[in-house]
């Protein structure tokens, strides 16, 4: 008799706990406001997205790509999706260098901008990514970076 009480105490108790871990995403308990702010989501269309942007820029079509890769960046930020986050910085990293001349100060300024705004782990790639950057910018100019980006 004990253990059919135990069992209705504790089947309750786990989809309770299962619902706020989000492990059962269709439970919702305490939802409150549903007039949230709607979020863009692609989901699957990440793909999708970034199958147009190879073809683009295997069309030679590198402004377009990037238009592209803007969209992705943008949704991924507010999806809070790091994976396509960080991937959509490396190709705006690659478009903005391919379309303008002398670009490697903004793009080491957009990059701090967005160490400074982005969540662990991405933050730490980001710092990577911009060290590997700095270097072989360094490298192949033969001279010190640091007073470009002063200015």
């Amino acid at each position: 008799m004990k253990t059919k009480y135990l069992l209705l105490l504790i089947i309750p108790l786990t989809f309770l706990f299962l619902s706020f871990s989000s492990l059962i995403p269709r439970i919702k308990i305490f939802d409150g406001d549903d007039n949230n702010e709607f979020t863009f989501q692609f989901k699957d269309d990440y793909i999708a997205a970034w199958k147009t942007v190879d073809s683009l820029e295997q069309q030679g079509l590198t402004r377009s790509a990037l238009d592209v890769v803007e969209e992705i960046y943008k949704a991924a930020k507010k999806d809070n999706n790091q994976p396509q986050f960080i991937k959509s910085i490396f190709y705006k990293l690659k478009y903005g260098n391919y379309i303008e001349e002398d670009s490697h100060v903004k793009i080491v300024n957009d990059v701090k901008a967005e160490i400074d705004s982005a969540d662990f782990p991405a933050n730490a790639i980001l710092e990577s990514i911009l060290a590997i950057f700095t270097g072989s910018i360094t490298r192949t100019t033969g001279g010190d970076f640091s007073t470009e980006l002063k200015q």
